[in-house]
């Protein structure tokens, strides 16, 4: 009789665990679905909290500060064309990089050697990719200006440039 009791109680506390689970998994998906990343920074941001919507072509565009969205209000092609070569860093423009399909995403290369360098260890460029989210680093903040030409300072410049422009959305 014991046992049943601790069976049954074992039963109901694992079906609340799953229904809990269930649950949190589907916030993720909507929080998610509510994140954009910003055509001109590269920066991933929620779209409650993104500047725009700007409609260029039919599409409407999120950005993560008014900066950004003043930039790609000037010249929009400039930004939905540009690329990172994730090899040598060089930025391309996407009309006329070459091209590597993984995964579902699409990798843009200034040359034929990048491209094979990215084909000799896809997975570990793909992760580098998703980890960077913002283009700061070797090159200059696609989104911002005014950072310091030193490299070691320009990651931080660039967050602080950013996280300006974004109280200044804010405000």
């Amino acid at each position: 009789m014991r046992m049943k009791t601790i069976l049954g109680l074992m039963a109901i506390i694992s079906f609340i665990f799953f229904v809990m689970g269930s649950s949190l998994a589907q916030k993720d998906d909507n929080k998610k679905a509510e994140t954009i990343i910003c055509p001109v920074s590269g920066e991933e941001v929620l779209k409650s909290e993104a500047a725009g919507p700007y409609k260029y072509k039919g599409t409407e565009y999120y950005f993560c500060c008014n900066g950004c969205l003043e930039k790609f209000k000037k010249d929009p092609e400039s930004y939905l064309n540009k690329a990172k070569d994730l090899v040598c860093g060089m930025d391309v423009d996407k009309r006329t990089a070459i091209k590597v399909s993984y995964e579902g995403k699409e990798f843009y290369f200034c040359s034929a050697g990048c491209k094979a360098a990215f084909e000799k260890d896809p997975k570990t460029y793909a992760a580098k990719a998703m980890k960077a989210g913002h283009n700061h680093g070797e090159g200059d903040c696609q989104g911002c200006e005014g950072h310091s030409k030193d490299k070691a300072d320009k990651a931080g410049a660039a967050k602080k440039c950013c996280e300006d422009q974004k109280t200044e959305k804010k405000l």
